[in-house]
């Protein structure tokens, strides 16, 4: 980016603009050579400087080139150092860290960053396709997880942080194999006590990480609430997740496995809580959690996303189950009240604690057909009245019986159509 001459104006405007939009003022052309540097193509334009496809007219090798806004002056002590931890953590995992190269001052007095070149699609493009919302991608989206964490987790491992780490630091690209790769690009950028001084875009960040709203001192789990962050934004479609901790809560709480795998909402729902003793421990952990969603996971999972109605289905199911044994334990308890006019304290302890037996195993019986998904309403209703008043055959006259026996089935059956409209 760079500002408009004019002192009375200094609009932002982005490095291809020629005119002014704000007062009119002509505008330099955009550079298109740093040192011996071809500037090929614009990749990311930020407030903290400007990415750019280059290539070296000396070798023919592409790079990646980041030049830093005019007003941005580092000292040689800076410098130094810069290179010196950029080139560590470029050692910590070739694979996972982008190689750095130099960060140099230009001929004019620009500073600017080499690193190598590296052919990336951007996150934008994956949310605008709907790569993560698209339920044949899990398995690729769960790998483009574990190694977001595994980069994080090598970073940690060296007793580094970036806490501060965005999409844009993720470089995404497709290696040789076809499959999606990914590159931590790490940066050293301080961040102002004062987080209004921060950079804009990093501004929003900042307000909800509650380590920097609460000024907190940083730490593995800072980076932790980072991530986790990241990945609901990627899974949701959107960066405007005001409070993903409450989004989370939804999830997890609603039994919705069209949307997200148990497995993975827990472990977001712990990435993200505030307090950080209550995070997910170690970016390790992170790193096992998601690598312990198996294939088989997966594959319960699409049998959601293939049919839709099936989680509504099921959730008909064990609810008519779940209404049925709660009927049936309460009609067993109405019989016994009545049962009680017949009987004597001794036969009514004996009953008792048949009836509470034969309860427990109405229950379990029940636990079993809604965890197998059988039984029906008829069949349930049958055999649980025949057990429960067998016992009652010898005390009460056969019609009385009878029209208790009627009289409980037509009172379940007004229950379950007239307010939860299952067809019994």
């Amino acid at each position: 980016m760079k500002k408009c001459p004019n002192t009375d104006c200094n609009q932002t405007v982005g490095e291809t603009i020629t005119v002014c939009p704000a007062c009119g003022t002509h505008i330099d052309p955009a550079l298109v050579q740093v040192d011996d540097y071809a500037l090929i193509e614009t990749i990311l334009e930020t407030s903290t400087g400007t990415l750019y496809r280059a290539r070296r007219n000396v070798d023919d090798h592409d790079v990646m080139l980041r030049l830093y806004p005019v007003e941005t002056v580092f000292s040689r002590e800076k410098v130094e150092q810069i290179n010196r931890e950029l080139m560590a953590v470029s050692a910590l995992s070739p694979d996972t860290m982008v190689r750095h190269i130099d960060l140099r001052q230009s001929a004019d007095g620009r500073w600017y960053r080499v690193s190598e070149w590296i052919e990336t699609i951007t996150w934008d493009d994956m949310m605008t396709a709907h790569f993560f919302q698209d339920p044949r991608n899990k398995k690729e989206w769960i790998a483009l997880f574990i190694q977001m964490a595994s980069a994080l987790n090598v970073l940690h491992k060296s007793g580094r942080i970036m806490p501060h780490v965005s999409l844009n630091d993720f470089l995404l690209f497709k290696g040789p194999d076809g499959q999606w790769k990914i590159k931590l690009d790490y940066k050293l950028s301080p961040i102002p006590a004062d987080l209004q001084l921060a950079p804009a875009e990093l501004q929003p960040f900042l307000s909800q990480h509650p380590d920097f709203a609460a000024k907190r001192p940083l730490d593995f789990r800072s980076d932790i609430w980072t991530l986790g962050q990241l990945m609901i934004e990627l899974l949701v479609g959107t960066d405007d997740v005001k409070d993903c901790r409450k989004l989370m809560d939804q999830i997890y709480q609603q039994f919705d496995p069209i949307v997200m795998h148990r497995k993975l909402s827990g472990l977001l729902r712990a990435m993200v809580e505030d307090d950080p003793d209550k995070r997910t421990s170690s970016m390790e952990n992170v790193v096992k959690a998601l690598a312990a969603i198996t294939d088989e996971d997966i594959a319960k999972w699409d049998e959601f996303a293939k049919d839709p109605t099936k989680k509504k289905k099921l959730g008909r199911k064990i609810r008519f189950y779940a209404i049925t044994a709660t009927c049936i334990v309460i009609g067993i308890v109405v019989s016994l009240t009545i049962y009680q006019r017949w009987q004597t304290n001794t036969e009514l302890e004996r009953v008792a604690e048949e009836t509470r037996q034969e309860a427990s195993r109405s229950v379990q019986k029940m636990e079993a057909m809604i965890q197998g998904e059988k039984g029906y309403f008829d069949q349930a209703i049958s055999e649980q009245l025949a057990r429960t008043l067998v016992s009652m055959k010898e005390m009460l006259p056969e019609q009385r019986r009878i029209a208790l026996t009627e009289k409980y089935r037509r009172s379940v059956a007004f229950v379950l159509t007239e307010y939860y409209h299952l067809d019994v």
